[in-house]
């Protein structure tokens, strides 16, 4: 009984401090004209998204004022039964 009480609070500690110290060490910078910008962390960064696309904003701005956007024009939602089919299969979705 010890032990899984022990393996509960190390996964614990594992899903509560590894995304901060994660998200803390990732930076971004942007190519422009043959040039790349300054990096910067993503803590000063929001993602909001669905599955036809994503948007990165800072966290004063709005969502409007976008710097990078990333939309699929033509993106389809799959149904439970087409999704469970293709896996199944082992096919992509098109």
């Amino acid at each position: 009984m010890n032990k899984l009480i022990e393996m509960r609070r190390i996964v614990l500690y594992v899903l509560l401090f590894c995304p901060f110290y994660l998200f803390g060490q990732i930076k971004v910078s942007s190519w422009c004209d043959g040039y790349w910008g300054e990096w910067f962390p993503l803590t000063s960064v929001k993602v909001a998204g669905d599955y036809s696309g994503f948007t990165l904003y800072y966290n004063n701005d709005h969502p409007s004022q976008f710097m990078f956007r990333f939309q699929i024009d033509s993106y389809k939602e799959t149904t439970y039964k087409e999704r469970k089919t293709n896996r199944k299969e082992k096919k992509w979705l098109e």
